[in-house]
């Protein structure tokens, strides 16, 4: 499988050292908001902070996206070889046909608004794991599946027939999290690819 790295300006050794410590300060948000999260629901009351405490102490995984352009060749498509990002901000995008993929890291600012809003939906999902979809504005030809993974199970934020999903009745989060995952794609999905 072929891998191409996201290049930066900086040069390879500057950059790498740059990951590094960006990947050291992303993991050191991800302890502190995941401590935020537990202690907030350790404090909570009843049999919702303990079933809370379940889904958000695994914290969310991954976020996926995958969209299909039904009249277009898929090299040409944004997002239909899938792009993954994790919760450190790490990105996949692909593999292609070819069996290339695009691997990179999220800015900072990125992450950081990405995590905000994933973390607000998996708090939510804690809550209310069945959730609810709306219906979507179906266009013919066109899809774009978005899931966000907690532990091992997987959530829809948009299903196949385009209807949003949120949990706890917080569109909000959801709405944020689509357009978050939207704009990663446009930044980072190169096209053809």
């Amino acid at each position: 499988m072929k891998k191409i790295k996201v290049e930066n300006k900086m040069g390879s050794r500057s950059l790498l050292n740059h990951i590094h410590q960006r990947r050291n300060s992303s993991r050191t948000l991800v302890i502190a908001a995941t401590l935020l999260i537990l202690s907030t629901t350790l404090s909570g009351a009843g049999n919702a902070a303990g079933n809370a405490m379940d889904a958000t102490a695994t914290g969310w995984k991954q976020i996926t996206n995958r969209t299909a352009c039904e009249a277009m060749n898929p090299r040409h498509c944004a997002g239909s070889y899938g792009l993954e990002v994790s919760e450190y901000g790490h990105f996949i995008i692909g593999p292609n046909a070819d069996g290339k993929t695009l691997e990179g890291e999220l800015t900072l600012a990125e992450f950081t608004r990405l995590k905000v809003h994933a973390d607000a939906v998996t708090s939510n999902i804690a809550v209310d794991p069945d959730g609810k979809c709306t219906s979507g504005r179906h266009v013919t030809g066109m899809s774009d599946i978005i899931n966000i993974i907690i532990g091992s199970k997987t959530y829809p934020i948009i299903d196949q027939l385009n209807a949003q999903c949120s949990y706890h009745s917080d569109f909000e989060s959801t709405k944020h999290l689509i357009e978050n995952i939207r704009q990663i794609r446009q930044k980072y999905y190169i096209t053809p690819f």
